[in-house]
C-alpha cells in the first residue's frame, strides 16, 4: 500500500474541516479540533472541528429561521434544486468515491455507487415527490362544514448519520426531508465527517438557500443538545440500538418524534434446492464483504439445510482466498479496513471470546492482517461453523467481517432460528421454489426480505426494521410521508343557502 497515494487523495478531496452553518463554513465556537485517522494507513489526516453546545444551538436556530422560506419557496423550485443536487452528486462521482476510501475505508470498487449513484437516485426520486403531496376532502358528516386535509413538513429535522455509509444515510434522510419542505441539521459521525461536509458544499453549489442544510460534526454532548433542542421537530437517526435508546429518552423531554434505522443480525437461509453458486456468492457479499461487515443489513448468520451443510461450509472457506482485502484505493480490492483501531480491537475481542466460549468452530480467518497492511485496521474474513442458534455469536451484532454458520433441518426450524433474534432489519432467502420463498418471506419478522438477491435499495421501496432494528421508514412513498404530518382543516359554511 502506498501511503503517499492516500495523502495525495486527502489533500485533494477532503473539504474544509469546519462546520457548515447558514450556507458557509464557520469555525466551531467549542474550540475543539481533532485529527481524522485514515483507517487504511493508521495515519492522521486533516483536522476537523467538532461542534459544541453553542454551535448546535446556532445551527438549529438558523434552520428554524430558514424553514418558512424553504417551505413557501414553492414545490417546483424545491424540485429543481433537488435535481441539481443529483446532477452535482453524479458529476463528483469519482471524487466522492475517493473521499470514502480515505474517510472510512470503503473500496473505490463500491464507493462511487454508495456515495454518488445511490444518493443521486434518491434525490431524483424525491424531487419528483415535491409537487405531488395530496390531501383529501372527506364528505361532510353534517351540513355547514367543508373539511380537508393536507400534508405538512415538520420543520427542523435533526439527521444523525452513522460512519459506515454516511452519504447513503444522508441521501435517504435529506432528499425526503427537503422535498417535503423541512430544513435540517445534520450530525455526521466524528469517525467519518468528510463526505457529509462535502455535501454541504454541493448544496451551496446547487442553490439550496442559506440555512436550509446545516452540518455539525460533534461528540455525544453535541448530539444530546441536538435531540433535546426545543426547536427540533423531528429526529432521524441511523446507528446502534444503545445510542438509539439514549436518543429516545432525551427526545422524550420535548416529546419530539423519532425515526430509527438501527442494527441487525440478519439471517441468510440456504434451502436444499438453492442455486448454490448464487447463494454462496451472495451470502459472502452480504455477510462479510460489504463494508467489511460494518453494515446494518449484514447477513451475519448463515443458515444452511443439513443436506448441504458440509458442502456449503467447505465452499465458503474455499472462496475466502478469492476475496481481496487491501488498499481501498485499489480498484481490485473487495474489502477495506475497519473504521478505527477501537472498532478493530473490539471485533477481534469478539472473535477471541467466541473461540474461548465455544460458540462454534473457527474454520477461517480470525486475525488482524500483517505485512504491508499492518498499519491499518484490517481483519481477515472470519467464519465460524457449527454455531449454536442461541449462542452469543448468533445473537449479538458484531459489525465486522464475521460469519456464523448454523445448521437447520426443516423449513419451520429455519424460520424459527431466523426469527430468534432481538433484531428485525433484513433477511435473505435462497430457494428455487417460489411458493416456499413467498411462504418464508411472509413468516420472517424483518422489515426487508431479499429472495435470491442482495439489497439493491431501489429508491421507490421503503427500507427499515422492526424490533431492536428500529421503526420508521426511509425510501419510497413511506419515506417522504415519514417526513410529514397530516393537518385537518374545518371550514364553517352558512346553512341558510
Amino acid at each position: 500500500m502506498n501511503s503517499q497515494d492516500h495523502r495525495t487523495v486527502a489533500e485533494k478531496h477532503l473539504p474544509a474541516g469546519l462546520l457548515f452553518i447558514d450556507g458557509t463554513h464557520v469555525h466551531a465556537r467549542s474550540g475543539i479540533e481533532v485529527a481524522h485517522i485514515n483507517p487504511a494507513t493508521g495515519e492522521a489526516q486533516k483536522t476537523f472541528q467538532l461542534a459544541g453546545i453553542e454551535d448546535i444551538d446556532s445551527a438549529v436556530q438558523t434552520a428554524h429561521e430558514a424553514f418558512p422560506r424553504w417551505k413557501n419557496l414553492g414545490s417546483a423550485a424545491r424540485r429543481n434544486i433537488l435535481l441539481r443536487i443529483a446532477d452535482l452528486l453524479e458529476q463528483d462521482r469519482e471524487g466522492l468515491g475517493l473521499l470514502g476510501a480515505v474517510e472510512n475505508g470503503t473500496p473505490v470498487l463500491f464507493g462511487e455507487a454508495i456515495s454518488s449513484d445511490a444518493p443521486a437516485e434518491w434525490f431524483r426520486y424525491y424531487a419528483g415527490w415535491s409537487d405531488k403531496f395530496e390531501g383529501s376532502v372527506p364528505p361532510p358528516l353534517q351540513p355547514g362544514s367543508f373539511d380537508f386535509t393536507s400534508r405538512e413538513p415538520y420543520g427542523v429535522v435533526a439527521g444523525i448519520v452513522a460512519y459506515n455509509a454516511p452519504m447513503a444515510f444522508m441521501g435517504l434522510k435529506v432528499a425526503a426531508a427537503l422535498a417535503a419542505g423541512n430544513t435540517l441539521v445534520l450530525k455526521p459521525s466524528d469517525l467519518a465527517p468528510w463526505s457529509v461536509l462535502r455535501f454541504g458544499e454541493i448544496c451551496r453549489e446547487a442553490g439550496v438557500p442559506n440555512g436550509v442544510v446545516n452540518i455539525t460534526p460533534g461528540n455525544a454532548e453535541a448530539g444530546n443538545k441536538l435531540v433535546t433542542h426545543p426547536l427540533v421537530n423531528k429526529v432521524s437517526f441511523t446507528g446502534g440500538d444503545v445510542t438509539a435508546r439514549a436518543i429516545m429518552a432525551s427526545a422524550a423531554e420535548n416529546l419530539t418524534p423519532v425515526a430509527f434505522e438501527l442494527g441487525g443480525k440478519s439471517a441468510s437461509i440456504i434451502f436444499e434446492d438453492a442455486n448454490l453458486e448464487l447463494a454462496i456468492q451472495t451470502a459472502l457479499q452480504v455477510g462479510v464483504i460489504t463494508q467489511s461487515g460494518q453494515a446494518c443489513i449484514a447477513g451475519s448468520r448463515l443458515l444452511v439445510h443439513e443436506s448441504l451443510y458440509d458442502t456449503v461450509v467447505q465452499a465458503v472457506v474455499d472462496a475466502l482466498p478469492t476475496i481481496k482485502v487491501g488498499d481501498p484505493l485499489d480498484k481490485s480490492t473487495f474489502m477495506g479496513p475497519i473504521v478505527s483501531e477501537h472498532h478493530c480491537n473490539r471485533i477481534l475481542s469478539v472473535i477471541e471470546k467466541s473461540k474461548n466460549d465455544g460458540d462454534g468452530e473457527l474454520v477461517a480467518g480470525g486475525k488482524r492482517l500483517n505485512g504491508e497492511l499492518s498499519a491499518g485496521y484490517f481483519i481477515e474474513p472470519t467464519v465460524f461453523a457449527g454455531v449454536g442458534a442461541d449462542s452469543s455469536l448468533a445473537q449479538n451484532e458484531v459489525f465486522g467481517p464475521v460469519l456464523a454458520i448454523i445448521r437447520f433441518k426443516t423449513d419451520e426450524e429455519a424460520i424459527q432460528i431466523a426469527n430468534n433474534s432481538r433484531y428485525g432489519l433484513s433477511s435473505y432467502v435462497f430457494t428455487e421454489t417460489m411458493s416456499r420463498a413467498l411462504k418464508v418471506a411472509d413468516s420472517l419478522h424483518t422489515g426487508n426480505v431479499c429472495i435470491n438477491s442482495h439489497h439493491k435499495f431501489p429508491s421507490n421501496l421503503p427500507f427499515g426494521g422492526m424490533k431492536m432494528s428500529g421503526f420508521g421508514r426511509e425510501g419510497g412513498y413511506d419515506g417522504i410521508y415519514d417526513m410529514t404530518h397530516s393537518k385537518s382543516v374545518q371550514i364553517g359554511l352558512p346553512t341558510d343557502i
